[in-house]
């Protein structure tokens, strides 16, 4: 049986609520453009989500498009099965030095594709959830 996925959710605060999660993380308090301390905060979320593997975790920074985005790429990297899903990130935001190559065309795809289902009505979670099905069809082809 294969593991569950644990999906990461980055939003900012400054639009809206946090999204549904297990788990809900405010990088608010991380502080602004310090990568050790990005990473430190990633290797602490990463330790978590390794003891409690499935569980959905939510990252907020203030406008979603700096230390959430990075904190959980990190994450990422440190634990493979995350799927990261940023909400609110924009095409061409966030200057922070996290390098480009970091930033997967097809995670802003997935991003995009949440938000036009979120247009037509359909909730967040399940908008996520379709998306994840989706794209794990498209990586069988």
């Amino acid at each position: 049986m294969a593991k569950p996925k644990t999906i990461i959710t980055t939003f900012g605060y400054s639009h809206g609520e946090p999204p549904q999660a297990d788990l809900v993380y405010d990088a608010r308090q991380v502080a602004h453009h310090d990568l050790d301390a990005w990473e430190q905060a990633a290797s602490d979320l990463a330790e978590q989500i390794k003891a409690e593997p499935g569980i959905d975790v939510a990252i907020g920074c203030e406008d979603g498009d700096d230390r959430s985005v990075h904190i959980a790429r990190f994450v990422q990297k440190l634990v493979p099965d995350v799927v990261v899903v940023d909400r609110d990130l924009q095409p061409g935001a966030g200057g922070n030095p996290m390098p480009k190559s970091d930033m997967k065309g097809s995670e802003a795809v997935m991003s995009e594709n949440i938000r036009s289902l979120k247009r037509k009505g359909m909730s967040e979670m399940d908008a996520i959830a379709h998306t994840i099905n989706q794209s794990g069809r498209d990586d069988d082809a």
